[in-house]
């Protein structure tokens, strides 16, 4: 029992990590200007059900950056976020 507690207690830390690597990555990306790749970052961390990424791609279809405005878009992004995320 207490290795398999480990095991999970491993993998747990180990998707924390990658996640906040994504998004890490992405806002490295966006304070250097690189506005397209931070987006193409967020969204395939997004794509994996990462809450903090689809924030991020959420806001930039509600604000037109890199992409074209998508209010809808951004709200669907948002929504899927939150019911995988419970």
């Amino acid at each position: 029992m207490r290795q398999i507690t480990k095991i999970l207690l491993l993998l747990t830390l180990f998707s924390a990590t990658s996640y906040a690597v994504s998004v890490e990555e992405g806002i490295a990306e966006s304070n250097r200007g690189n506005h397209a790749r931070a987006f193409e970052i967020f969204q395939t961390a997004c794509e994996e059900n990462n809450p903090v990424a689809c924030k991020y791609v959420a806001e930039a279809y509600n604000k037109g950056i890199t992409v074209k405005t998508d209010v809808p878009e951004g709200f669907r992004v948002l929504y899927k976020s939150h019911v995988n995320s419970v």
